[in-house]
């Protein structure tokens, strides 16, 4: 192995001379240099070249080994003091990581108690709360329904609550209550003997007046509609709501409804202030009978309820709603085809409901009327069981009924099965049944102004065979109580006539010698006999009070008089 060259300057093979003190500052910067690069060495290495690099250097060698050795020990001095450095750094660093992980540690500790502790106090709140509700729902459970709505929007103010939230867990709480629990209505034990159809209508009409003043006809459309609903789910394709109304209150719609109806039909169910997701999820989960308490600004208000009713007038139609199931959402199909019985003041219900109703107009008791406060009594319990023993023994039977020759369209709908039920009793219920029917479409009936309009012409041409637009626009606004003050403005014009009239091909002539605009009964008599069946002229054998004749008196020479 050969060791360093060192390559002397020509000044130090010159000098020769050994002693420090005479070294130039440049040869001192070589000894110090080659020194430290001895000192670099593998250890022990250095000592191989030393005397021969002494004697290069023109120095002793012990000068150059103290020198060595002096950088060799300050070396590792330094080594020493930057491993140690080093540990006190990785010390250091280890204890901040350890001292931030412990924080972190302390942070976390803290977070999750401070989340437990808000957690235990959510949970005791709504442990609370909910302790509450099922307080306050079996308080208003036991109510009337008509005072339900008020003690549940108190709830909801107190609670600081949706009351539409309140609403929905409500009809849930009374959901669960009539599922879980075996009421007398709900679960009934059918009569032990057949049950004649003629002995139990005449039983439900006594029963019903019993309670309720309404007139004979009105006890048989209701005793045939309870009987209808305990058919319903078997032998219905359509389903009439009966609606119970009156010019006041006091009257006897809520009793007739709640107390009457609800203790005499299947699956009764009030449902106070419903919500559109109650009507059908309830309708479809138990089929119950849904009792509906004034309702007369409910379908304002909730008009998507209007839709619900409407579909639920025939078998089949469904709902679509959006269903959470196993973590996906999938369309669930809901059936709202279910009895349905209700109550208001007045007749003001959506139109589309108006023709697929069955209207019980009540009116205020007499000081001599009496009648007594339904309860749960034998009576109610025997007819239960009765009309349960009924409907089992003959709702296969009525469920393929032929329709009835008395009605058509939408009429035909409403009462063909409980027609069919008269008939099954036979005796005089088939004519009593028939004249129920007659008489309270008849009354419930509202002629469009299409109708109205026909009616006066119907009436003007009695004894005509023309009218010209203006005679005819005077004529029906002459009467001072005419329904066509009601119409538009209060004003029917001539162009609004036309109007209506041009949506079954009728449109004004010329007629007379002065060839003025007007109308010609030729012109009308089909639509008399499609739009006005069974009305005559003047009025009479009308089906509703709005027909009503006219006494056409100078308005008929003053239309002679323009015409000439």
């Amino acid at each position: 192995m050969s060791g360093p060259s060192i390559v002397p300057s020509g000044d130090d093979d010159k000098a020769g001379d050994s002693k420090l003190s005479n070294f130039t500052e440049e040869k001192c910067r070589r000894i110090m240099a080659e020194a430290t690069r001895l000192a670099g060495l593998a250890p022990g290495e250095w000592r191989i070249w030393i005397d021969a690099n002494a004697e290069h250097l023109h120095i002793s060698r012990e000068t150059l080994e103290t020198l060595i050795d002096d950088i060799i020990t300050a070396n590792e001095k330094k080594a020493r003091e930057k491993a140690a450095a080093d540990r006190r750094s990785a010390q250091m660093a280890e204890r901040a990581r350890k001292d931030a992980e412990k924080k972190k540690e302390r942070e976390q500790k803290k977070k999750e108690r401070a989340e437990a502790e808000q957690s235990k106090a959510g949970e005791k709140e709504a442990k609370a709360q909910a302790k509450l509700k099922a307080k306050e729902f079996a308080t208003i459970a036991r109510l009337p329904v008509a005072d339900r709505d008020t003690r549940l929007q108190k709830l909801a103010e107190r609670l600081k609550e949706d009351v539409s939230e309140i609403r929905e867990q409500f009809a849930e709480y009374l959901d669960s209550v009539t599922s879980t629990s075996a009421t007398s209505i709900w679960d009934i034990e059918a009569w032990d003997e057949p049950v004649a159809a003629s002995a139990l209508l005449q039983e439900l009409t006594d029963k019903i007046q019993k309670h309720v003043v309404m007139a004979p006809h009105q006890a048989v459309a209701v005793a045939l509609w309870i009987m209808l609903a305990w058919i319903h789910d078997v032998a219905a394709n359509y389903s009439p709501y009966l609606v119970a109304t009156s010019a006041d209150r006091g009257e006897g719609k809520s009793t007739l409804i709640l107390d009457v109806v609800g203790r005499l039909t299947p699956r009764p169910f009030p449902g106070g202030e419903p919500t559109p997701a109650t009507v059908f999820r309830t309708a479809d989960a138990h089929k119950p009978t849904l009792l509906f308490d004034d309702v007369d600004t409910l379908f304002e208000r909730k008009p998507e309820l209007t839709s619900i009713f409407k579909i639920g007038h025939e078998r089949g139609a469904k709902i679509p709603r959006m269903e959470r199931i196993g973590g996906a959402w999938m369309t669930q199909w809901f059936d709202p085809f279910t009895p349905k019985a209700c109550n208001l003041i007045g007749t003001k219900l959506p139109s589309p409901l108006h023709s697929r109703c069955i209207l019980i107009r009540l009116r205020k008791k007499k000081a001599s009327e009496v009648v007594t406060k339904p309860k749960d009594d034998e009576e109610f319990a025997t007819l239960c069981r009765k009309l349960k023993r009924w409907s089992d023994d003959n709702a296969a039977a009525l469920k393929d009924a032929p329709p009835s020759p008395a009605f058509i369209n939408r009429e035909s709908d409403n009462w063909n099965l409980q027609l069919a039920i008269a008939e099954l009793a036979g005796c005089d219920w088939p004519v009593r049944a028939l004249e129920a029917a007659r008489v309270l479409t008849r009354t419930m009936y509202e002629p469009s102004w299409l109708e109205l309009l026909l009616a006066d012409f119907q009436d003007v041409f009695k004894n005509r065979k023309d009218i010209t637009s203006e005679a005819f626009r005077k004529l029906i606004m002459a009467d001072q109580l005419s329904v066509w003050r009601d119409y538009g403005r209060g004003k029917i014009t001539q162009r609004q006539i036309a109007h209506l009239l041009r949506g079954i091909g009728i449109f004004p002539v010329n007629i007379g010698t002065k060839r003025i605009r007007g109308y010609r009964a030729a012109d009308f008599v089909d639509a008399f006999e499609r739009y006005l069946p069974g009305r005559r002229a003047g009025g009479h054998g009308s089906s509703h009070p709005l027909f009503r004749s006219r006494r056409w008196k100078a308005e008929e020479a003053e239309d002679a008089e323009v015409r000439g």
